[in-house]
């Protein structure tokens, strides 16, 4: 089964907040190192999984160089970067912008 854009956006952020909480419950890293750690971590499991999903789309992550092999090819392009998430005030869901 085939998640709508939004859904999947949702889904991806909902997954990579989980895994932040992780990452900080861990208890292993502080200050600077903490935020490192996690958008490190956060943007490699979205990228993975944005290729995985929608793998002739292409991709930009503000973590990431870009290159012709990521940003040159499919009909779309997606984006890791936050600001592309927005969480519903009344509902607390993440909704995407790609809607």
């Amino acid at each position: 089964m085939t998640l709508s854009d939004g859904d999947l956006a949702a889904h991806l952020a909902d997954q990579a907040g989980r895994i932040l909480l992780q990452v900080r419950a861990s208890g292993m890293f502080s200050g600077k190192s903490l935020g490192k750690v996690g958008d490190q971590t956060a943007n490699q499991f979205l990228v993975h999984a944005l290729r995985e999903q929608r793998m002739d789309d292409g991709l930009l992550s503000e973590k990431e160089k870009d290159n012709a092999a990521r940003t040159g090819c499919g009909s779309s392009i997606r984006s890791t970067a936050p600001e592309n998430m927005v969480r519903s005030a009344p509902t607390g869901q993440f909704m995407s912008r790609w809607r």
